[in-house]
């Protein structure tokens, strides 16, 4: 029988070992059956989550029903949980059928369900296309929204961006703490320091906020993001992002501070090196959108703003 063709352009990805090691790390805590079935979801989530960190959209693993083995033997779920957007549903699909299907045990909280085709070595996965309504039961593949406009659609979940300008007011967001001053960078020689942008004259910042964010490692990394703001008379603003540690102790090596455009195209980053903090310095125009994205290795955070 020839195989039946759908109007969607996939995204393939190549299961890696060590999608597979934490597959059968799963599958070990279950029966026959049940381990199956959470090993095809480890992988169609593994998919998933690989195809939206390529777009720079961060997920979170740990957070998510499907990454534990207590909430695997309780529901048949395949969950991946976006830090900025909300919980995805990611059903695997065998090779040759033409539905995805949603487990009854699947929450009406998802804002959208993939169907990710696994190949018959399960060593490839195809994201197909996603609806972003559905009851339990089977939806054809023949139905799915195309994957091109999967990221538009996201962006309606998207939180709002920090409005800089209130900061200057005196006002601002739940958590953002007001502090006095930013760190001296220059007091000790080992910090990392970048600069886009033209040279300026050394001038306090005149509103400085922060804010603790925690990194799902392992073990979980707690940090300080700093941001200070000098408005100038030429109606662009300067804008200074540090990162240091929640204790008086080194950053972690290899963590990755970014600055990153309206489009979430990075314009500048840092690396910590066994350093004590970071710092980036650059200028906006006002109401200029940015993101800031803390990253190591597979593990991030990111905050939007609006200068």
């Amino acid at each position: 029988m020839q195989e039946q063709q759908y109007d969607i352009a996939p995204f393939s990805v190549s299961l890696a070992l060590s999608a597979h090691r934490s597959a059968q790390q799963f599958q070990r805590c279950h029966g026959a059956a049940k381990g199956r079935q959470v090993y095809l979801n480890t992988l169609a989530v593994y998919a998933v989550s690989f195809y939206l960190t390529c777009l720079n959209i961060e997920t979170d693993l740990a957070a998510s029903s499907s990454w534990d083995p207590v909430q695997q033997a309780l529901l048949n779920t395949a969950d991946l949980v976006l830090p900025d957007h909300g919980r995805l549903e990611c059903c695997p699909v065998l090779p040759g059928a033409r539905e995805m299907v949603i487990s009854p045990d699947v929450s009406s909280d998802r804002i959208a369900y993939l169907a990710v085709q696994l190949s018959d070595s399960l060593r490839e996965a195809q994201i197909l296309g996603y609806v972003e309504a559905a009851a339990p039961g089977e939806v054809a593949l023949n139905q799915l929204h195309p994957l091109e406009d999967f990221v538009p659609y996201l962006r309606r979940y998207a939180p709002q961006p920090i409005q800089l300008g209130r900061w200057l007011q005196g006002m601002a967001e739940a958590g953002w703490e007001a502090v006095d001053s930013l760190l001296d960078m220059a007091s000790g020689p080992q910090m990392a320091f970048g600069f886009r942008g033209e040279d300026r004259a050394d001038a306090p910042a005149l509103a400085v906020r922060r804010k603790a964010v925690m990194l799902a490692a392992e073990p979980p990394v707690h940090l300080q993001l700093q941001v200070g703001l000098q408005p100038l008379p030429d109606g662009e603003v300067d804008v200074y992002v540090q990162v240091v540690p929640e204790v008086g102790m080194p950053l972690p090596q290899g963590l990755v501070l970014e600055i990153l455009d309206e489009t979430d195209a990075e314009v500048m980053a840092t690396q910590a090196q066994g350093t004590e903090a970071m710092q980036l310095q650059f200028g906006i125009a006002r109401g200029e959108p940015f993101s800031v994205r803390l990253r190591l290795a597979d593990v991030g955070v990111t905050e939007r703003f609006v200068g």
